[in-house]
C-alpha cells in the first residue's frame, strides 16, 4: 500500500516538474512580466 501511494506521489511530482518545464519554456518564447513572475513564484515553491 505504501509503495503505491509513493509512486503517485513520485508521479505527481513528475508532472508538475513537466508543467514547469512547460511553463520555462513558454516564457522563453513569450515573455511577460505575468507568466515571468508565475513562473518564478512556480520554481521557489519546491
Amino acid at each position: 500500500m505504501m509503495d503505491s501511494l509513493i509512486k503517485r506521489r513520485l508521479s505527481l511530482k513528475h508532472k508538475e516538474e513537466l508543467s514547469i518545464m512547460e511553463i520555462k519554456a513558454h516564457l522563453k518564447m513569450k515573455p511577460t512580466p505575468s507568466t515571468e513572475a508565475f513562473g518564478k513564484t512556480q520554481t521557489i515553491q519546491y
